[in-house]
């Protein structure tokens, strides 16, 4: 009697999830968020339970209260690479670009992977830290073959010399840099505009 009562539980925890899966797949966020939190109660430990939770909430608007069920999860699960990863795109969708650069490069300490070296570049860029885009960029380039690499490159050397401020104000000066650059970087168009523009 023992054992078929435990496989029913089981059963029914089964069915449990199957239920707050589907809700999530054709986006019913509050079904989700009902049976996901069906799941969290009756396994606490259940981090995609929470997960799944916080994504639903997203999904309804109430970023804040995901953003705090997902710093939660953080500390619970020091630094998991799933919940660090979502942690990023949450920032990224409320527009919190800082804090979702910060976990990235908590990210990339775990797994330093194409897709977190493409999100840390891509975050570094929208912050105008170039230098460290480039970092990225080169590190992205070593892991996988990508004929755009070149050219993305390109573009992120042309931002960090438009960024010096030791060209700011001085045309003769960024005239001279850009000319430089267009030597070396022939095929960057976007250089070879904005020289044409100083010029």
């Amino acid at each position: 009697m023992g054992l078929i009562k435990k496989d029913r539980r089981r059963e029914a925890f089964i069915q449990m999830l199957c239920q707050a899966r589907n809700a999530s797949a054709v986006g019913n966020w509050s079904e989700a968020i009902a049976g996901w939190e069906k799941v969290a109660k009756r396994d606490p430990e259940n981090m995609i339970a929470k997960l799944e939770i916080a994504r639903a909430l997203r999904k309804t608007g109430k970023a804040s209260e995901s953003l705090k069920l997902i710093e939660e999860l953080r500390r619970e699960t020091h630094d998991n690479p799933e919940v660090l990863l979502a942690a990023v795109r949450l920032n990224q969708s409320v527009g919190n670009k800082t804090a979702a650069f910060d976990n990235v490069l908590l990210l990339l300490k775990q797994q330093e992977s194409p897709k977190v070296l493409t999100l840390a570049r891509d975050l570094a860029e929208d912050l105008s830290q170039f230098a460290l885009a480039i970092d990225f960029h080169k590190r992205l380039a070593k892991r996988e073959a990508n004929l755009k690499h070149a050219e993305q490159l390109s573009e992120l050397e042309l931002k960090l010399l438009l960024a010096d401020d030791s060209t700011k104000g001085d045309l003769s000066k960024l005239r001279d840099k850009l000319r430089s650059f267009v030597g070396s970087h022939e095929n960057c168009a976007s250089a070879c505009m904005k020289l044409a523009e100083v010029e």
